[in-house]
Parts: C-alpha cells; sequence; structure tokens
C-alpha cells in the first residue's frame, strides 16, 4: 500500500542546511535547459537580500525569504551519469528536476562571497588589534560558503569539486585539468572557484565574456553588488543596504558570529580609526552573507520516483506567470464597485485598472514581472503615504488591501485612489519606461509649453541617471496633467526641472549619501521639522511646497551658492564616479556658448548662439558617448601627474563627447593626434575637411583609410571648437584639466540654479 504522506517527503531547509550535507553533488541532466537567469532575476535575488537585511534591524526574529522549491531525485544508478571518471563520483548524487537556475546561481554568488571575505581577511589579518577575531569570522564564513559551491570528495587534487555539473557537458573527476572535465558555463566557474584556493593569494574565476553565456554578465552583477552596494553601504547611506553600524547595533551578534564582539563594534562606530572602513566592509559582507545562508530557505521536495516527481513539476508549474499583489488586491475592487454601482465593467475603475494592466502587459519572464510590480508599487506607496514597502508579496497585498478597506474612509475616497493607481501606471509605462525621445519627440501631453522640449530632454537624463525616487514626484504632477487640471503642464514642467536641478547639485557634492531619505522626509515627514506631503495625509502638495523644500535642504546643507558648490562640485564631477551628471555637465557648458579666446576654455555667449540642451543633440549618435581627451590608460605622450592618485584624468576637465565609433578610434591616442580628430569633426569648411590627410602627413601622423572615412561620415560638432583653440603652449596637464573642470561647473551651476528660482 503507498503511504501518501511520505511520498514526496517535503521538507523546508534554510539554503545553508540544503547544501552543506556532506559528499551530495547536484546533477542537471540533458534534456535541462542551460543556465539562462538574466539580469531581472538576479537583481530581484540580491534586492532579496539587500531588503531581507534591512528588515532584521525592525523583526530579526520573523524574517525568512522563501525561494522557491527544489525537486530532486537520488540517483540510484550511477552508471547512468554520463561522462564520468568513476573515482571521481561524488557518494550522493542528487538529479534536479526543478530549481536548477536557483541552485546554480546561489553557488556562483557564494563563491563572490568567499573571495571578497578572503580578501578582506588577508587585509586584516596583519592587524595585530583584530587579528584574533578576524581570523575567527572569516574563517566560521568561509567554511559555510565554500560548502555551497563545492563538494568534498576527500581524495584527488583539489579534494574539492564543484557541487553542480551538467549531463553529457561535465565530469566529476578525481583529477585531471579543468578544462576537459568542466566544460559547461556553471561548472567551469566552480571549478576554478575551488582550484584557485589553492593559490597563495587566491584569484577569482574569470569569464569570458559571450552573449549566450549568463556567466559571465551575472557574475559581473554579483561582484559590483558586492563591491558598490554592500561593501559601500557605510559610505552610500542609502536604502539599499543598511550600514555596519545599525546591523551591529540591531542584529544579535549571535548571528553574525557566535558571540558579542565589542571592540569589533567599537571600531565600527569611530569613523576616525584607521579600520572602520575595512571592518564595515566585513560587517556588511557577513550579514549578505548571514541572510542568504541562513534567512533564506527552500522548500525540498524528493519525491520516491522519477514519475512521481515531474508529476509534482508539471503540477507546480500549470499555472504560468505568478499574479503580482495588485492582481490578487484587484477582486477586492470589483467587489466593492459591484456592490455600490452595480456593475464593475465600464466604471472608472476598471478604466483605471486597464492602466495597471497595461503597465505589465509587455514583460516577458515571470522575474520581468515581480521586478517591476515590486518598483511599481514601492514607488506608489511612497507618494501615496510617505512610507516604505516591503519586497514581500504577502506585506504589499496586506498594504492595498488596508489602503483601501480602512484608510478610505469613504467611496469617492476608494475611487480617488484606484484612478490615482491607473494614472501613476500611465506615467510609469508610457514616461518612465518607454518614452526615449527618438525622433526628437517631445512628450505628447505637454507639447505647447515654452519648455517642454526641456522638460522632455530632461526626463531621459533622469532616467539615465536610474534617479527612481523621481519617479514618485513626478508620477504625482502627470497625474494631473492626464486630468486636464488647470496649470498642470506648467507644475508637471517646473517639477522637472527642480529635481534635474537639486539631484545635480546634491549627486556631484554629497553622492548618494541621504539622497532618498531626502524625498522621505518631505513625503513621510519629519518630527519637529518637515510637515508630511503625501496623499493620504494632505492630498498631495504643491511645486512651490516642492521648491521651498528643495532650497531649505541645500542651504542646510550648504551646496546652493555658486562658490560653495562649485568648489566641492570641481573635485567630485569625475566620470568614474558620476558619468551621466558628467554628459549633462558638459552639455551645460557647450550650450549656447563660444571658445573663450585661445585658452582651451568655452564662455557663455549670445542666446541661441550655439544650443546644446536640446532633444536633437541630447540623443544624438554625434554626442552619444564621453571621451576622456588624455586617455584612461596612461602613455607618454601625456602628462604624467594626470595619473597621479587623484586621478585627475577622470576629472570632467578631461572629457568631451563623441560619437561611438570615433570615440573607440580616438582611443589612446597623441594629443597631436586627438586634436586632429577634434579639428575634423569641428570643421564647417568642407575644402578644409577634404584636407585632413594632408594635414595628418605635416603632423607626422598616418591616418588609415578607414579613419579617414570614420571622421567624414562625423557631423559638424561646434563644441570641439574651444578645445582646439587652445595655445600650443599650454599643457594638458593636471591644473589645465582642474581648470577646466571648474570652467564646466561654473556654466553648468548658471543653467541649472535658474530653475530653483
Amino acid at each position: 500500500m503507498i503511504k501518501i504522506d511520505q511520498a514526496f517527503n517535503p521538507e523546508t531547509k534554510s539554503i545553508y542546511s540544503f547544501y552543506q550535507n556532506p559528499g551530495i553533488g547536484y546533477y542537471i541532466p540533458l534534456y535541462q535547459r542551460p543556465y539562462s537567469w538574466d539580469k531581472d532575476n538576479v537583481e530581484q535575488l540580491l534586492d532579496d537580500i539587500g531588503k531581507g537585511v534591512e528588515n532584521m534591524l525592525t523583526n530579526e526574529k520573523d524574517e525568512i525569504r522563501f525561494l522557491g522549491t527544489i525537486i530532486s531525485v537520488i540517483e540510484t544508478n550511477k552508471s547512468s551519469i554520463e561522462p564520468q571518471d568513476p573515482t571521481g563520483l561524488p557518494g550522493t548524487i542528487e538529479n534536479i528536476i526543478d530549481g536548477q537556475q536557483r541552485l546554480s546561481t546561489i553557488s556562483m554568488l557564494s563563491v563572490l562571497l568567499y573571495y571578497s571575505i578572503n580578501a578582506l581577511q588577508q587585509q586584516l589579518l596583519k592587524k595585530e588589534e583584530v587579528k584574533h577575531d578576524i581570523d575567527e569570522i572569516c574563517t566560521k564564513w568561509k567554511n559555510k560558503l565554500i560548502t555551497i559551491f563545492s563538494l568534498d570528495l576527500e581524495r584527488g587534487k583539489p579534494s574539492r569539486k564543484p557541487k553542480i555539473i551538467r549531463g553529457n557537458k561535465d565530469a566529476w573527476t578525481k583529477d585531471g585539468e579543468l578544462s576537459q572535465y568542466y566544460k559547461s558555463p556553471v561548472a567551469k566557474y566552480l571549478a576554478l572557484g575551488v582550484q584557485n584556493l589553492e593559490e597563495e593569494k587566491p584569484k577569482l574565476p574569470k569569464t569570458t565574456k559571450d552573449k549566450d553565456d549568463k556567466v559571465h554578465s551575472n557574475t559581473r552583477l554579483f561582484k559590483s553588488w558586492i563591491s558598490s552596494t554592500v561593501q559601500k553601504a557605510h559610505i552610500n547611506n542609502d536604502d539599499d543596504f543598511p550600514s555596519a553600524k545599525l546591523i551591529l547595533k540591531k542584529f544579535d551578534q549571535d548571528h553574525l558570529w557566535d558571540y558579542e564582539r565589542e571592540n569589533i563594534e567599537k571600531i565600527v562606530n569611530d569613523k576616525s580609526h584607521i579600520l572602520s572602513d575595512k571592518i564595515s566592509q566585513l560587517v556588511q559582507t557577513v550579514a549578505a552573507c548571514h541572510y542568504l545562508l541562513d534567512r533564506c530557505c527552500f522548500t525540498s521536495i524528493q519525491p520516491k520516483n522519477d514519475d512521481w516527481a515531474f508529476d509534482m513539476f508539471q503540477s507546480l508549474n500549470a499555472t504560468g506567470t505568478p499574479l503580482t499583489a495588485i492582481e490578487t488586491f484587484h477582486p477586492i475592487v470589483v467587489q466593492t464597485v459591484n456592490e455600490k454601482e452595480g456593475s464593475y465593467k465600464r466604471s472608472n475603475a476598471a478604466l483605471s485598472f486597464k492602466k495597471v494592466d497595461d503597465l505589465f502587459k509587455d514583460t516577458k519572464t515571470a522575474a520581468q514581472k515581480s521586478k517591476l510590480s515590486n518598483d511599481y508599487l514601492v514607488a506608489l506607496r511612497l507618494i501615496i503615504d510617505g512610507s516604505k514597502l516591503e519586497s514581500h508579496f504577502s506585506k504589499q497585498r496586506k498594504w492595498l488591501t488596508d489602503l483601501y478597506i480602512n484608510k478610505c474612509s469613504n467611496y469617492e475616497e476608494k475611487t480617488s485612489i484606484v484612478n490615482f493607481f491607473g494614472n501613476f501606471s500611465s506615467f510609469y509605462k508610457d514616461i518612465w519606461l518607454l518614452y526615449d525621445g527618438s525622433d526628437n519627440a517631445i512628450i505628447d501631453k505637454i507639447k505647447g509649453d515654452d519648455d517642454s522640449e526641456l522638460a522632455s530632454l530632461l526626463i531621459l537624463f533622469l532616467k539615465e541617471s536610474n534617479h527612481k525616487m523621481a519617479i514618485t514626484i513626478l508620477g504625482f504632477f502627470y497625474s494631473h496633467v492626464i486630468e486636464g487640471k488647470s496649470g498642470s503642464i506648467k507644475d508637471f514642467i517646473n517639477s522637472v526641472k527642480l529635481i534635474t536641478s537639486f539631484y545635480i547639485l546634491w549627486r556631484s557634492t554629497k553622492g548618494n549619501s541621504g539622497l532618498d531619505n531626502v524625498y522621505r522626509e518631505f513625503l513621510k515627514g519629519k518630527e519637529g521639522q518637515v510637515s508630511a506631503h503625501n496623499l493620504l495625509e494632505t492630498g498631495g502638495f504643491e511645486v512651490n511646497d516642492l521648491k521651498k523644500y528643495f532650497i531649505d535642504v541645500l542651504k542646510n546643507n550648504k551646496i546652493i551658492s555658486e562658490t560653495d558648490w562649485i568648489n566641492k562640485a570641481s573635485k567630485n564631477l569625475r566620470y568614474s564616479n558620476i558619468k551621466t551628471i558628467c554628459k549633462f555637465s558638459l552639455f551645460c557648458a557647450f550650450h549656447d556658448t563660444i571658445p573663450d579666446g585661445d585658452t582651451g576654455l568655452m564662455k557663455k555667449g549670445t542666446k541661441n548662439c550655439n544650443p546644446y540642451l536640446t532633444l536633437e543633440k541630447w540623443v544624438s549618435k554625434d554626442l552619444k558617448t564621453i571621451e576622456h581627451i588624455a586617455p584612461e590608460t596612461k602613455t607618454n605622450s601625456w602628462s604624467s601627474d594626470l595619473y597621479d592618485e587623484d586621478e585627475a584624468f577622470h576629472l570632467v576637465g578631461n572629457c568631451t563627447l563623441l560619437p561611438i565609433d570615433l570615440n573607440a578610434s580616438a582611443g589612446n591616442k597623441s594629443i597631436k593626434e586627438k586634436m586632429l580628430y577634434y579639428k575634423h569633426v569641428s570643421e564647417k569648411d568642407i575644402t578644409e575637411r577634404k584636407e585632413l590627410s594632408n594635414a595628418a602627413k605635416a603632423l607626422g601622423v598616418t591616418l588609415s583609410k578607414e579613419t579617414i572615412e570614420l571622421l567624414e561620415k562625423c557631423s559638424y560638432n561646434s563644441h570641439l571648437e574651444s578645445t582646439i583653440k587652445i595655445n600650443e603652449s599650454q599643457d594638458w596637464d593636471k591644473d589645465f584639466v582642474r581648470t577646466r573642470t571648474e570652467r564646466i561647473a561654473t556654466l553648468t551651476y548658471k543653467n541649472i540654479a535658474e530653475w530653483l528660482k
């Protein structure tokens, strides 16, 4: 008799518990599709980890994250594993029926986390003050992480083998050359991760860029997230990941390293301590490891046979793309409208939800739909009640239900809030996601205003900068445009200019630090200082409320006056830090300017003498990329002081705008060759352009036929005139680049400061 309750053996396990059983290898059968998680999947996982660590600050006891179901079957006939080296097979092999994408991704992320902790360990072990603690902490987490991406065969060299291999591609082997046995991208990466540990100073496994290989692109995302989001959380002070100071203040340290370590906490809290930065990086990395390994979980299902396994797999996936929180909230609205109006079908609510549906209809995968839903609802809640929204499906649904049923006191308010959902969705899709300025088209609903083209350009800039906080304010004002309210177009345009000006002034002097909180304090309110300006409490706000608030914030931070801002921005306007703002600053510096004699600088000219803040210019392929004039790679033909520890070559004063192909061609050329390029592109006279080859020969420069053809295709670019008019006696060195940076900052300020008045 079949015992149904024992047929599938479901068990919920933490990630660490699932992986850590000794001697188990995971085998992905031949019929399974290749590793295919894309950017949306990866970013959702990383966002879940970051949000999860943040949630633990207030709800450590109950915070867990369910990552799905793993269906596997224990392989009873090892001879079916192909290809194989019988001496290298693990003691237990599990065939993965469902879940290989998650398992592979988590294993690769664990490699990156292992090496990140190891790098910090090597640096900090040199410090006697913390050597004992660091050794204990890092060894503990490295031992946990290594079990995620490898198994210990206890024989061969190295004795550890990749945890996951793919059928008919890879083979667990006792010994031998890795490239012969591990050929699938995932197994190869894990195998290199293990092999490199044998080195005295282990290096991260290298990957090769291939459009069909997701391992390369995803491991780059992991690396960037760890280095820029996790390990810089104490510097960035944003919402993507909490700082070490907050973690140690709120967490039970037993979860991080078994017992309280007061000396570690003391160093973290003392920013002046020489070790504070590295210790903070370690704390934040360990917190990410703890959440991933101990708070994230799978439901592991191990049916007794393959038939049952595939029946279960088919059943779990029969419904297709999972529902979002707003889709499960929709029936509540339908029921309410039916009760009040008799029919939902032709109601305003139905039209509003049609707009919401339109926002999601083009998503191609469950991960894309989930991420877009989360981003949309986070922005929506912020403008509605000024609060942060968790990414948990259940929390989102609960908020929507409570807002509609309890917070909206009457049917009129319920109708109004659903209407706003629809309008906000239209802004999100039509403007934030789809608008690209193609064919120099102004945003349709704001046409006619004198500043409509400028506002359209600024929207493109904010999108390119990924300034997501702008969505809340702009979506609010755009909803009024959709409603056709009096003065709404001018209000929307002014809000775009205000946000752009504020964003540039703040971001180019203070980085990301505290930027999100500025918006939250406006919408949520800060006790004793700021009144709330969200929809739920005050019904919204006027443009002048936003303007006054931004000006006060800038004054309090001493970055509103021209002198203060230029002094600070001239150090921070760097390609390496804020690429898109550097691009915008160059457009400002070239807008209605002329060469300032033979100084190599530009100065303000007459109105419309050289318009650059136009849609045509912003979307032009001829101004698509930022080029380093003195190249990023040091060569003997450029001043050496540009490449000292200050890295002045990254300052915006060493940058200009060029087409992509020409940028690549200019590359590491000498200053003679570069100026020849710029002179050709900025030349108006066709006859002079045709003399390019002769001019090059006179300077001792040989240009290939391909280069000449490339230059001849370039459109006229007047912004290069000031650069080529530089006095020959002027060196392109650090001092000049700093001077040019200050001039660009000055011209930028004069443009954007007007938008705060």
